[in-house]
């Protein structure tokens, strides 16, 4: 009876302790703090500037590469025989003061060779100088006056005085005196005067020496028609019929005999393988700049 007593409450005991334990709190605190700080930056940015300036941007080393030279002719191009623009003598640089080539713009490419360049022939912006000077034209224009269909025009800029006595010559065919076509002044009657071979009508225009500065004068030819006329800035100022075939052996601009010299600054002289109709010489004469350039 005794023994059964004592098991009874050993069983109790063990039934108590089980209970007990069921309620506890059977999570373990830390054993100790931890050992390391964060391994990662923080996320916000940095209050300080930079230290150092931004790296500029450096200069180009070279200067922008320039477009070709090139120019546009705004006189008349159609049956453009040669065109020589005193104030862009080359086709590559416009005006060349020292270069001694009178180059032509039209694509015929009639260069007037070997210029003797001095104090009495030169170029500068407002065209060719000319001092008592004779400058042959290539021998192309023998073929262009002979064929009798042709325009010839002369553009004078704020020079022009006649230092000859007779026969101020602008433009012959001069080669052993040889003078079926002459383009010049006559002293006497005071006349602008294109001359076809010898004693035929010729066109005609009475006008001073100082009034002809700054104008333009221009001849068409045409034996077709039997016709020549001459303007003076484009508005007709005479016309005849020539009556007798000419036929030069070559053609050139200016003079030297002493009683046929005169001095000029030439801003343009333009020629054509036709006679240019009115209209044509009018917007020749006009226009307002002839040859435009990019530079």
């Amino acid at each position: 009876m005794k023994n059964r007593n004592i098991i009874l409450i050993v069983a109790l005991l063990l039934v108590a302790c089980l209970f007990a334990s069921c309620g506890a709190d059977t999570t373990a605190a830390p054993t100790a703090a931890p050992t390391a700080a964060p391994t990662t930056a923080p996320t916000a940015a940095p209050t300080t500037a930079p230290t150092t300036a931004p790296t500029a941007t450096p200069e180009p080393s070279q200067e922008p590469t320039q477009a070709p030279f090139s120019y546009e002719i705004k006189y008349v191009t159609d049956d453009l025989f040669a065109l020589y623009e005193g104030n862009c003598n080359t086709r590559d640089t416009g005006l060349l003061e020292d270069w001694n080539v009178w180059e032509d713009l039209s694509p015929n490419e009639h260069d007037i060779l070997d210029l003797p360049l001095s104090e009495q022939l030169y170029f500068d912006e407002n065209g060719l100088y000319m001092e008592s000077q004779l400058l042959p034209l290539p021998e192309e224009f023998v073929n262009l006056i002979n064929a009798g269909e042709f325009t010839i025009e002369l553009a004078f800029g704020d020079l022009l005085e006649f230092t000859g006595s007779s026969w101020i010559c602008f433009m012959q065919d001069y080669v052993d005196n040889h003078d079926h076509l002459a383009f010049y002044y006559n002293m006497g009657p005071g006349e602008v005067t294109l001359k076809l071979y010898q004693n035929q009508p010729r066109a005609k225009y009475a006008v001073t020496e100082e009034n002809m500065k700054n104008h333009t004068y221009t001849v068409t030819v045409s034996v077709t028609d039997n016709l020549v006329v001459m303007y003076e800035d484009g508005i007709e100022v005479s016309r005849a019929k020539p009556e007798s075939p000419f036929e030069i052996i070559s053609l050139c601009l200016g003079h030297r005999t002493v009683e046929r010299r005169f001095n000029a600054i030439i801003e343009s002289a333009r020629f054509y393988s036709r006679a240019l109709t009115a209209e044509e010489v009018l917007h020749n004469a006009t226009v307002e700049v002839g040859v435009v350039t990019n530079n």
